[in-house]
């Protein structure tokens, strides 16, 4: 039941548009005043993916409409766009580029603030754009790969509960470089080891930092059932401002698919890293969320159109430098209804539940 696509000279061209009606009991995610409201989404999105050939491609884009017929001041428009691009050279080289762009606006229920989340006027907008590039080098079973890449993030300030939120501190450039050796120990099974390094320079220069990163992992396919990438090291962030000083942490990342019979599918996703906030700490300077996140999914082939969904997530928001710990937990239940190949309905339920050690929230 995929989509067929339609077919030109250069390659094959997907159209999407999914309509979205959604209801949410808790729009604001306020302990003190919970507000619902039915948002409305329409996000008509394309995909063009060329031949497989020495230069391959794929572009995407999608624009989404959102209104919010209970609290219309948030209703907002957003877009986004991708290009990737692979030119192999010779049998053994590969050059490969991955642009994006991104105008979006916040969820209602995702701030990071010092206050707890209340009824808002209007979503913050934000844009990041981004560039990597990656050359790789095979020889036998061995890889080598270097990669650069720049990143540009810019945020509106919000108020929240007559508190503003300087999220414009969060505007920064962001640079990387990473290094990767592979080793083939089957033609599906490969590990590695990799390092980055990522600056990250705010326009007021307060959040400054370096972040070191080692991994060791594996990209592995077992015996047709068993797929996907595992990988643990660790991680530190070293700060410019004293105030903050560094932290380190145990980092890992998981992107698992399982299928023990024909009709089930198990798949695992989780990951850890550190973002930054304007929340201000006691000792004067800004506090960093270290933040492990693990989502576990099942789907069921109940008829031959009919996949029956069940999602269990956890994440736990940990601040520096201060007491505050969130821990989350996301259950949900969907059912997919497959017409033809070009036309599909979904029905979801899901319940979120956030807990923090933090009077308030």
């Amino acid at each position: 039941y995929d989509a067929l696509g339609f077919p030109t000279a250069q390659g094959y061209f997907y159209p999407t548009v999914t309509g979205t009606m959604l209801y949410d009991d808790n729009v604001f995610a306020s302990q003190l005043a919970p507000s619902d409201d039915l948002v409305m989404h329409l996000r008509p999105a394309f995909t063009f993916q060329s031949q497989r050939n020495t230069l391959s491609y794929v572009a995407s884009g999608y624009g989404d409409f959102v209104h919010y017929l209970g609290h219309e001041s948030l209703s907002n428009s957003n877009t986004g766009a991708s290009l990737g691009v692979i030119q192999e050279i010779g049998r053994d080289w590969e050059i490969e580029s991955q642009s994006g762009a991104k105008y979006d606006h916040q969820d209602p229920s995702s701030f990071a603030s010092p206050v707890p989340n209340t009824s808002i006027a209007r979503l913050p907008a934000y844009t990041i754009l981004s560039e990597q590039l990656s050359a790789t080098r095979r020889v036998d079973r061995l890889s080598l790969s270097f990669g650069g890449g720049y990143q540009r993030e810019d945020y509106q300030n919000v108020v929240i509960g007559g508190v503003l939120i300087k999220e414009s501190d969060l505007n920064a450039n962001a640079f990387s470089t990473t290094t990767r050796l592979g080793y083939a120990v089957t033609p599906l099974t490969r590990v590695f080891v990799e390092g980055e390094y990522l600056r990250r320079d705010y326009d007021d220069g307060v959040l400054n930092s370096n972040t070191y990163t080692t991994v060791f992992g594996t990209d592995f396919e077992f015996r047709r059932l068993t797929r996907g990438t595992v990988f643990a090291g660790i991680r530190q962030r070293q700060y410019d401002s004293a105030l903050i000083g560094s932290l380190a942490a145990p980092t890992f990342g998981i992107n698992l698919e399982w299928f023990p019979t024909r009709l089930l599918t198990f798949t695992a996703v989780g990951r850890e890293d550190f973002a930054d906030t304007p929340i201000t700490t006691p000792t004067g300077g800004s506090a960093v969320v270290d933040i492990k996140t693990m989502q576990l999914e099942g789907d069921y082939e109940i008829l031959r159109q009919l996949i029956g969904t069940a999602v269990a997530g956890f994440e736990t928001d940990t601040y520096s430098l201060t007491n505050r710990a969130d821990k989350t937990l996301s259950l949900g239940l969907s059912l997919t209804y497959m017409l033809n190949r070009n036309l599909r309905l979904i029905a979801q339920y899901r319940i979120t539940e956030r807990q923090s050690s933090l009077a308030g929230f």
